[in-house]
């Protein structure tokens, strides 16, 4: 939104001053007709309107756009598989946005994080997040994005089924050896080319699972996998011990978003070294009254 619409009344049923939490006071609005049309008719019928109950992601003192909405989900298995962790983080950078941030994120933007190399023999690796609402997918050069995907009824099941060739991937992998895709938040994988998945093999399970089938909808195994630790069994899948510093890491993306050129990061000092300014969005202000005593 390139603007805030004039203030309108608070509903009763909304208490704004809690709703505002820590972040700066701001009057409350829901929007005005200029707002509506630009958003269309499907999101105008939210109850409230302009920052809430949905939007207020889009807002840097609310949230980090879409790279806490869906990075978060997509970017999983590339944290869990390439040990990625906030100690290891050199550097983060917008390479590209659809439009200055003024008051939201961009539509459209992409994020590259660069890392050290890791315990157990890992190389220094980058790892880009690109989004861009109704825009193009990845597709490995040399390879349209009929090829890319599984043909239905070949390889491995893994993950959710019901579309066509197994829907597309949002993850990609680029290995010394060929491509590996992941789709979802992570439950579905295949090789790119489709034609290699079809002839690929499993290895033997040897990751605990969540408890519950791994092919159609997984919420119900991820409600029993959260259950079960909470009762004392398995620790769940993405347990703080591993959402934590992936969160960490991901989240500094939104400051490079916010901010100009390459964010060089010191884990140990909790800071960018070369960016002060960018510095203001690691650590959250909290308005009087709401501050956090540790």
């Amino acid at each position: 939104m390139p603007a805030i619409p004039p203030p309108t009344p608070v509903p009763e049923t909304l208490n704004w001053d809690l709703w505002l939490g820590g972040a700066e006071s701001r009057p409350f609005t829901a929007g005005d007709e200029k707002y509506r049309a630009y958003i269309g008719d499907k999101f105008a019928k939210e109850d409230f309107g302009f920052y809430l109950p949905s939007r207020w992601r889009a807002f840097p003192d609310f949230g980090s756009g879409l790279i806490g909405d869906w990075g978060i989900h997509i970017l999983g298995p590339a944290n869990w598989a390439l040990q990625l962790a906030p100690e290891y983080l050199l550097s983060v950078e917008c390479t590209q946005k659809d439009f200055p941030v003024t008051i939201t994120f961009p539509n459209a933007l992409t994020l590259r994080y660069e890392f050290a190399a890791r315990p157990g023999g890992l190389p220094p690796v980058t790892v880009y997040w690109y989004h861009h609402p109704g825009g193009d997918a990845y597709v490995p050069p040399g390879m349209t994005d009929e090829e890319a995907r599984k043909i239905p009824g070949t390889g491995p099941k893994v993950g959710p089924i019901g579309k066509p060739g197994g829907g597309g991937y949002n993850c990609i992998f680029v290995g010394s050896k060929g491509y590996l895709g992941t789709s979802g938040r992570g439950e579905g994988v295949g090789l790119l080319p489709g034609s290699r998945w079809a002839e690929y093999q499993l290895p033997a399970p040897s990751l605990s699972r969540s408890p519950g089938a791994s092919e159609g909808d997984n919420h119900a195994a991820h409600l029993r996998d959260w259950m079960r630790a909470c009762k004392g069994g398995a620790s769940a899948c993405a347990d703080f011990a591993i959402g934590g510093k992936y969160t960490e890491w991901l989240i500094l993306g939104a400051a490079a978003v916010l901010c100009d050129g390459k964010l060089l990061w010191d884990n140990q000092k909790g800071e960018f070294t070369n960016n002060s300014a960018a510095n203001q969005w690691v650590t959250p202000k909290f308005r009087k009254g709401w501050e956090i005593k540790l």
